[in-house]
């Protein structure tokens, strides 16, 4: 039981573990039947509880790197995978991730908060705009490795954007949508990887709230094989406006706190 034994030897409270899980699984759900949100949901509610945007980011992506691996898996045992497309985006995602992490680490603590959040903004309007849209988009190619870097790039310095901005141009390119957020979820893992390593290289160990990574941890875990299997069930574009909607609110609390 060395989850258990960690829990006990290291301060940690249950009801913020509890919180901690509800959040991760919460967004985990979200993000294997959407392909998108899990960073950009988990960093807005961590960081309107007050969490350091940095320690924000780096426990996200740890716990992305940890769920994303059971995600992947499990839209992969599902035929949701296309592998061509997802090594395309775990190339691209991966080198864009890195550089994103280390202007994540350069960039001035004041500018951080308010500039993640009015990403966070245009980020949950863009979802809802998306999800309202009701016009027939025909299939087109699109240039995954560049997708992929840009994607990375974006979600490492605002600690999410994986998912909204890769699944979002596939699906509007006429992508599957089910193999889509398929190959979404399965790169993700990847480009959670190799930002959360660079981000580690800069946060000490002792600086982290590790209930809250532990917390991520177990709710993204446990919610990954069923968001998989829910991937193709759920109404896509009503639970996307409400996400949006969702982070468009937190967003707006946050600017609201640094405003006032």
């Amino acid at each position: 039981m060395p989850v258990l034994k960690f829990i006990l030897y290291s301060g940690i409270t249950l009801t913020d573990l509890m919180i901690f899980i509800a959040i991760g699984f919460v967004a985990q759900i979200i993000n294997g039947s959407l392909g998108m949100s899990y960073g950009t949901l988990s960093v807005a509610m961590l960081l309107t509880m007050g969490v350091h945007p940095v320690i924000a980011s780096t426990s996200v992506h740890i716990s992305k790197a940890v769920t994303g691996y059971a995600s992947g898996i499990s839209h992969w045992k599902l035929g949701n995978v296309d592998q061509e497309l997802a090594f395309k985006l775990i190339f691209g995602g991966v080198a864009g991730g890195i550089v994103g992490a280390f202007v994540l680490m350069m960039m001035p603590d004041r500018l951080l908060t308010p500039l993640i959040a009015f990403y966070l903004l245009s980020t949950g309007l863009t979802i809802c705009f998306r999800s309202l849209s009701k016009s027939v988009i025909k299939y087109a190619d699109v240039e995954a490795l560049s997708l992929g870097a840009l994607g990375g790039f974006v979600d490492a310095v605002g600690g999410g954007g994986w998912g909204p901005v890769v699944t979002s141009t596939l699906l509007s390119k006429g992508h599957n949508p089910h193999r889509a957020i398929g190959s979404v979820s399965f790169a993700e893992a990847f480009v959670a990887t190799a930002i959360t390593v660079v981000l580690l290289s800069h946060v000490s160990f002792a600086s982290m709230n590790w209930s809250l990574v532990v917390g991520l941890m177990i709710g993204g875990v446990g919610a990954a094989p069923l968001a998989a299997y829910l991937c193709d069930k759920l109404p896509v574009q009503r639970l996307s406006f409400a996400v949006g909607t969702l982070v468009v609110l937190l967003s707006v609390t946050m600017l609201g706190g640094i405003l006032l």
